[in-house]
């Protein structure tokens, strides 16, 4: 009983040896946490939360006229059972398929084609310009909202 006694202090003791090493530590990671802070908070409030709420909501059954009612899986065993899903997935898929890869070779191609005229400055114009000209007409656009008169 007396050993048992004796131990506790050193613990102690060491415990308070050890603060000042924990204290300059969290003082060194405090400038990194209050950097990374503002998105974290931005990750929790756009992705996260809304996610969470979002599987929370999909367990229920809900009209927002009245009080949810949890349902548990029952919402994902009628949307498996559902045709109109599987006809929408597959026409997902496709689009997939053959969307992606057909823009990836065209812009490749475009890509190809724009160095290899790199001396043609009409041509660069031509192609640049709708990019530049939405952003430039919505400005103007602005410009004339906004005029005080």
């Amino acid at each position: 009983m007396v050993a048992a006694e004796l131990s506790r202090p050193a613990a102690a003791a060491g415990w308070l040896r050890s603060r000042p090493k924990l204290r300059a530590a969290l003082q060194r990671n405090l400038t990194g946490w209050l950097f990374i802070l503002p998105a974290l908070i931005g990750f929790t409030v756009f992705y996260l939360y809304p996610t969470l709420r979002a599987v929370e909501i999909s367990l229920t059954d809900w009209n927002l006229m009245r009080v949810p009612k949890f349902v548990g899986f029952d919402n994902y065993l009628k949307l498996i059972d559902d045709p109109r899903f599987w006809q929408s997935a597959r026409i997902t898929v496709a689009y997939v398929l053959y969307n992606i890869p057909l823009q990836t070779v065209l812009g490749l191609v475009l890509a190809v084609l724009m160095d290899r005229l790199s001396k043609s400055v009409a041509l660069r114009a031509v192609v640049i310009a709708p990019y530049l000209l939405s952003n430039v007409i919505a400005a103007l656009i602005w410009l004339w909202l906004l005029d005080p008169l």
